[in-house]
């Protein structure tokens, strides 16, 4: 019997299909010809008209137009080169959809599927800044700016940036408010996320004049209505002094810059910023138990103990290449580390560079890192040993990765699917990573609530990455470090910037008064006890040398003593035994000045200096006997709010004014 194989039945029929021929009855493969079958069409008519069978991952543009054809290549061209992971199996999708189109631009994306939307959305930016570019069209020139205006604009993530939504100028009612917006922002270009600061600036400006003349008539506008724009905005609702002072710039720089580019033609010359134009601090009522903004040390342990589910679960065509989803947790769990240790901005962190280390030996060694928003960089930060360790060992895995890296480089590169490891990490790609996995966490909410049960509370919200600068800032107060260090740690350049990342929390507060209200006193040794929390904070202010109940002084936050803090004399003197070292010191200093006094000076005046040290001594002794009345227990409780409270006084700017520089 021969052993001879059969011939080849030969290649299907359909254009450009390379598959076998399922029958010798058939012209088709077998895929066309169960699709033959389903439609009822005769195989040799289904052939002339069918497409061939492409494999999972692979599309083809040939049936759509040429001029659809380019620009959707243009555009998978565009976001290759900005890193973007490119899946054909979507634009495979996308095809059937839009081949009747003529161009991309008049594809209707709210007929079609979701995904099929999204591959549109993110592909016509590019091919309509390209149409523009070829047809002259000025973009800015209306007022509504279209998504592919923002590549006109620089930004600090050039390469990653898909325009979504453009710039609205409608928005500012102000006619030739709008005009000198536009005007400003078309001339230097700022970053683009600082062009929707400006035409939030514009907006509020607008809402000020809207009930003045000058809304309509430009020459009407003048100080006084300049004026109103910046009052208006210590007022706005929801915006913060930081944000209002950064309006207020925004405004004062667009007007400058226009008014010296003879845009504001007709515009009297009063309507400018002036010195008397400053931002004024709102007092805020804070509600009865304000949580603080430090992350919870049992948050942090918390956190700690999960630390290994922080990764990632991306398919394969979503990471660079030779990396696991094993290895981007590594990386995460790496910068979380070195946030909770170090205290740093996370931008700070996640832009550290390869080399940041130095100095190492058995008990750590010092970081590198730039304080951008300071302008400060080369800043050397003391760490222990551990987070030296958890550095190597990042830098180690690092290398295995990438050979040879820059030492110039990032020490946390972003792992796109085309990486360079030329690029850092995102803070806010690394902030929205962290947010996904603590959300992830079932059992936070539990101890979020017991927590705030234990009168500690702690919001969901809180948990962001500048939680653990707070964290560390409270952590270093909390270990009794002189308040000159911490601000060096930190990079301050003011201590009342460090004293803001302190909070002492309601319970705390109350707990120290039921200590020590036994122990108050007033000027002539009588007792003073606070009769609650609410009252002591309504009424009381603190000094150098004890609490004053004098309410102009209270008004002025204890800078306004109406006897130039004399204050053994005053009756308004509220000293507990925690001001004890700064009583006995006041002291000395009033003996010293009474014998500068005896030189040169009257005897009314060294009289006067001798009663208020005679008053002070009085105290001091009252103080020392109530300390003796009390027990074991409440000894033990004093001496423990005595070092936590003269600990924190020492973050307060509490000075006593020079009392010579006042008249009596």
């Amino acid at each position: 019997m021969s052993q001879t194989p059969l011939p080849a039945l030969g290649e299907c029929d359909v254009a450009g299909c390379v598959k076998q021929r399922t029958a010798g009855n058939t012209e088709l493969c077998r895929t066309h010809h169960a699709e033959a079958r389903s439609l009822d069409v005769e195989p040799r008519i289904f052939a002339s008209q069918a497409r061939r069978v492409l494999p999972a991952h692979h599309f083809t543009l040939e049936y759509c137009s040429e001029t659809l054809r380019a620009e959707i290549l243009y555009g998978l061209q565009r976001r290759d080169l900005a890193e973007f992971a490119v899946a054909p199996f979507l634009i495979r999708q996308l095809m059937p959809h839009i081949e009747s189109c003529i161009s991309l631009l008049d594809v209707d994306t709210s007929v079609l599927p979701h995904k099929a939307a999204q591959c549109v959305d993110n592909l016509r930016p590019y091919v309509a800044e390209l149409h523009d570019r070829y047809t002259g069209t000025d973009v800015l020139a209306g007022d509504v700016w279209p998504p592919h205006a923002e590549f006109l604009f620089p930004s600090s993530q050039e390469r990653r940036v898909v325009p979504r939504t453009g710039w609205d100028w409608c928005d500012v009612d102000c006619l030739w408010l709008r005009d000198l917006g536009k005007r400003y922002v078309a001339d230097t270009l700022p970053r683009r996320e600082d062009v929707t600061q400006y035409l939030r600036a514009c907006k509020a400006a607008s809402a000020s004049l809207r009930a003045t003349p000058a809304f309509d008539d430009r020459t009407q506008a003048d100080l006084r209505h300049m004026t109103r724009i910046v009052k208006d905005l210590e007022t706005v609702r929801g915006l913060s002094y930081t944000e209002a002072t950064r309006m207020a710039g925004r405004l004062k720089q667009m007007l400058l810059h226009c008014r010296t580019s003879g845009y504001m033609a007709g515009i009297p010359e009063g309507f400018a910023f002036h010195p008397m134009h400053r931002m004024r601090k709102q007092n805020k009522t804070q509600p009865y138990e304000e949580p603080g903004d430090a992350i919870p040390e049992d948050v942090i342990a918390f956190l700690d103990d999960n630390l290994a589910s922080f990764k990632p679960n991306f398919r394969s065509s979503h990471r660079a290449d030779g990396w696991t989803n094993d290895d981007y947790g590594h990386l995460w769990q790496t910068i979380y580390k070195v946030l909770r240790d170090t205290g740093r901005r996370p931008y700070e962190a996640t832009e550290l560079r390869f080399n940041c280390l130095r100095d190492v030996d058995d008990e750590g060694g010092l970081l590198i890192w730039d304080n951008r928003k300071g302008k400060r960089l080369g800043r050397r930060l003391p760490i222990w040993r551990s987070t030296v360790d958890i550095i190597l060992d990042w830098q180690e895995f690092l290398r295995s990765k990438v050979p040879n890296p820059d030492p110039s480089g990032p020490l946390f590169p972003m792992l796109t699917v085309r990486t360079t490891f030329t690029r850092p990490v995102t803070s806010g790609y690394f902030g929205q990573a962290f947010r996904k996995w603590t959300s992830s966490l079932d059992e936070l909410p539990q101890l979020l609530a017991r927590l705030d049960a234990a009168g500690d509370p702690f919001l969901d919200e809180q948990l962001v990455l500048y939680g653990f600068r707070h964290a560390y800032a409270q952590l270093a107060a909390d270990a009794g470090i002189d308040p000159v260090i911490l601000q060096e740690l930190m990079d301050h350049r003011s201590l009342d910037t460090t004293t803001g990342y302190f909070h002492v929390s309601r319970k705390r507060k109350r707990e120290a008064i039921e200590v020590l209200n036994k122990l108050r006193v007033d000027t002539h040794g009588r007792s003073r006890p606070v009769r609650d929390l609410e009252a002591y904070e309504r009424t009381e202010v603190a000094t150098i040398l004890g609490g004053c109940v004098e309410p102009s002084n209270v008004k002025a936050g204890g800078r306004s003593c109406p006897i130039r803090f004399q204050c053994g004399a005053c009756n308004h003197y509220r000293p507990d035994p925690t001001y004890i070292p700064e009583i006995e010191q006041e002291i000395k200093n009033l003996r010293a000045q009474i014998a500068i006094a005896e030189l040169s000076a009257t005897r009314p005046v060294v009289e006067n200096l001798e009663y208020n040290v005679g008053m002070m001594q009085a105290v001091l002794r009252k103080m020392h006997e109530k300390l003796t009345t009390l027990t074991p227990e409440e000894q033990a409780i004093y001496e423990t709010f005595h070092a936590e409270i003269r600990k924190s006084r020492r973050f307060l700017d509490l000075m006593v004014i020079d009392r010579r520089s006042q008249n009596a």
